[in-house]
């Protein structure tokens, strides 16, 4: 919604609320701001048709630009970053791990707190490797029946 602001009989600017796309409200609207709404109303019809018709005409490139995501995504993908294995959890987020033995899917993890959960928090090894390219906390440790059982 926009303001009118044409002047009032009194030159005070008018405060009525004009719905796209006119220009004016009805009482302070002229032939030429009329003449303007119906022509923006008529184009955005008109635009709003060929991009549908773009859309029916055009499919291929919406699969083109997905291969080339996934080409991407894959030129990005790795195992490690500077010597340490990346694994990803449950929640998706990826982490590195320097232990001595190398983390395997199905593999049970202490994480580092964050903002909205200060403490560690266990989860389990999801998948190895990312295509994140930003930084990376790391695990904490390996969460054996040991150090479970003195979690518990």
């Amino acid at each position: 919604m926009i303001r009118c602001v044409k002047p009032t009989k009194s030159g005070v600017p008018c405060k009525a609320l004009v719905q796209p796309p006119n220009v004016a409200c009805a009482a302070h609207a002229d032939e030429r701001d009329k003449q303007l709404a119906r022509d923006l109303s008529e184009w955005a019809i008109a635009q709003y048709g060929n991009g549908f018709q773009d859309g029916r005409d055009h499919p291929e490139p919406c699969k083109a630009c997905q291969e080339h995501a996934e080409q991407q995504r894959a030129d990005r993908f790795r195992l490690t970053e500077r010597g340490k294995q990346i694994v990803c959890c449950g929640g998706g987020y990826a982490y590195t791990w320097d232990g001595d033995e190398p983390l395997a899917i199905g593999d049970r993890v202490l994480l580092p707190g964050n903002w909205l959960y200060p403490g560690p928090s266990q989860d389990v090894v999801r998948s190895l490797g990312t295509d994140y390219a930003g930084p990376l906390q790391r695990v904490l440790r390996r969460v054996d029946d040991a150090v479970l059982a003195a979690l518990s």
